[in-house]
Parts: C-alpha cells; structure tokens; sequence
C-alpha cells in the first residue's frame, strides 16, 4: 500500500487503498462515502448479577462522517473562506511558497518535481472554477511557522500544509488534492 503524506507536514492525507484518480489536471481525488461507527450494544452476560444496571456508562452512540474521516482524522478539521480571493491570500500562497522552496531545496520526489509547479497553476485555476462548490480540511495547523525552513534572518518560514478539497456533485462526495504535493511511502 502507498500513503501519500504532505511535502510540508508530513501528514498523512490519502493511501492507495481506494483508487486515487487523476482525470482532473493538476489534481488527485479518490471517491468517499458516510460511514457510521459506534452503537455497539455492550452485554457482558451476567445480566445484572455483577452489579452492572440499566444505568451504565457505556459509550454506545453511533457517528456518522464520510469514511475519509475514519481513515484520515487528522484532516477532519474545516477551514472557511470568504471567497477565493482569500483562499488565494490566506492559505494558497503560503502553501505554493512551500512547495517551491521544498523543490529548490530537492525535497520534493522525482516524479513530481517536473509536474508540480504546472500542478499547481492548474489546481488553482480548477479550484477558482468550483470554490463555490467546495468545502477545506486541513490539520488544525494549515498554516504555521516552520522552523526547519528558516528566511533569511534564520526565523522559520510561515508555509501552507496540503489541504483535501470536497465537492459533492451528482457523482457523489469526492476528496481532491494538489497533484505531485506528497511524499509517497511504501508500506
């Protein structure tokens, strides 16, 4: 199995345990659907006779999230914005910013490196086209200060983490993210 973690984080964001499609240019997406877990019923065999009683504290609710979720739940985290405008000024750049000093520094795989900035400029203009469609997710800090990647004065660069894109349409829910922007391991 592949585990595609973000070049910045190291988060992991999707596997190959669901087919991963790349018909949209610049982007990944895999399919995803509600799934509930929870609402086991506890019953321990003894009735009442070790002293358990209808009162007990047993954790049986059910949660209903879409699968990716159960998979991924760092990423379970949405993050609103007013409009492209501000995606573009409040996340995109810094993530773009990422990228690029991760591919000037060699840290971005082989088989992206070619691919990535075009990635990039195509995944911007197919999330402008939806934004209206779309909810983020992101880990809770999308947007942080990396001290491993200093500027010029040695304080850590402020960079943009991937993010999963979600657009239900008439397909169904589907995840999307920036193609080429992952470290791929092999478990």
């Amino acid at each position: 199995m592949k585990i595609y973690t973000c070049l910045v984080s190291g988060q992991e964001f999707i596997s190959d345990a669901k087919k991963i499609n790349e018909d949209v240019p610049g982007m990944l997406w895999v399919e995803t659907a509600n799934a509930t877990e929870g609402g086991v019923s506890v019953d321990t065999g003894g009735g009442n006779a070790f002293g358990g009683g209808a009162d007990e504290d047993v954790d049986d609710a059910e949660e209903t999230k879409l699968d990716h979720f159960w998979q991924f739940p760092e990423l379970e985290n949405e993050i609103t914005f007013k409009n492209f405008k501000a995606f573009r000024k409040d996340y995109y750049i810094y993530f773009v910013n990422a990228c690029k000093r991760l591919m000037k520094e060699g840290k971005v795989p082989d088989e992206s490196k070619d691919t990535l900035k075009d990635n990039l400029k195509l995944a911007m203009e197919w999330i402008k086209e939806n934004f209206d469609s779309l909810q983020f997710f992101s880990i809770p800090t999308y947007v942080d200060t990396y001290d491993e990647y200093p500027d010029e004065e040695g304080d850590g660069s402020v960079f943009g983490a991937n993010m999963m894109m979600l657009l239900y349409n008439e397909e169904g829910a589907r995840c999307y993210f920036v193609k080429g922007a992952f470290n791929v391991m092999k478990v």
